[in-house]
């Protein structure tokens, strides 16, 4: 969304492995990390609720929308040069991005697309979202 933005949550759960992670911009699992916030209540998480309701919809055949996980935010910021050239691509803002990935019951990792800064945020933060899919 390039809008006022999203908290990341307000919930707290259980932290496992799949949904905490010290070094978020190894993870590339942000689908499976969003099918388990779905399961917990996917209204308790605003950015990834912002990211499977993306319009327009996505194609058959396709993952559909989903919140992105550290690495895949990473590539994303990685390949804007070449993604830059694609007519359908919609550049990038200079706020930061919320990633699936949490740190703790309190806190996640938030990402500037535009720079290569990383940074631990509270959850209840509003940034941005950029909803992916996978082919």
């Amino acid at each position: 969304n390039n809008g006022a933005g999203a908290q990341w949550g307000t919930k707290t759960f259980v932290l496992d492995s799949n949904r905490n992670g010290s070094t978020p911009y190894e993870k590339f699992d942000g689908f499976k990390i969003t099918q388990l916030l779905k399961e917990n209540g996917i209204n308790n998480y605003p950015a990834a609720n912002a990211c499977i309701s993306y319009s327009p919809a996505a194609d058959t055949g396709t993952s559909g929308w989903f919140f992105p996980a550290g690495g895949q935010m990473v590539e994303l910021r990685n390949t804007r040069a070449t993604l830059k050239t694609k007519s359908i691509f919609t550049d990038y803002s200079s706020s930061r991005y919320w990633q699936s990935v949490q740190n703790g019951s309190g806190d996640s990792w938030s990402v500037g697309l535009t720079s290569t800064s990383t940074q631990q945020s509270f959850k209840t933060t509003r940034y941005q979202v950029r909803a992916i899919l996978a082919f």
